[in-house]
């Protein structure tokens, strides 16, 4: 997966403690709704495609927002948001759902409680290491670095 979402591992990859993001979250915005949960892996079914069309009735048309949250969003979500196809079940993907009001244009969480490691992929540039080292200076969370010895991955610690 670093060749597609870590810059073919030029980038970082952020490591989390499930449970302390989750209060991290709740704590924040308790009065939201959140949903989470493992990712099934299926093929694509007719069950799936409902949930991509969405029935208008009277009750839409007066205030679709909230009949799209509250009827649609809500209805569907599995598989909506907690389905992907089984081309990707090597994944193992586990996903946090945070429904808020939509009234700011984004919602900042605190992640550091909850941040455990940070891993930079083969080839994260090293002139970037030095301000990654300052900016974790005074946190508890560990550095590791993927390496390849003789075609074999592995990952050392560096902080």
């Amino acid at each position: 997966m670093w060749a597609q979402y870590g810059d073919l591992h030029r980038g970082l990859c952020l490591a989390f403690s499930r449970d302390d993001l989750v209060d991290d979250i709740k704590k924040t915005y308790n009065n939201f709704k959140l949903y989470r949960g493992d990712i099934r892996y299926k093929d694509s079914s007719t069950d799936v495609r409902k949930a991509y069309h969405i029935n208008i009735n009277s009750d839409a048309l007066i205030n679709f927002r909230d009949f799209f949250i509250t009827e649609h969003l809500i209805r569907y979500r599995e598989d909506l948001f907690f389905t992907k196809n089984t081309d990707w079940k090597d994944e193992f993907e586990y996903r946090l759902l945070l429904l808020t009001d939509n009234k700011k244009s984004d919602y900042f969480i605190d992640i550091h409680n909850s941040l455990k490691a940070v891993f930079c992929g083969l080839d994260f540039p090293d002139v970037y290491m030095s301000s990654l080292r300052n900016l974790l200076e005074y946190s508890n969370v560990e550095i590791y670095r993927l390496v390849l010895s003789n075609g074999v991955p592995s990952v050392i610690k560096l902080k």
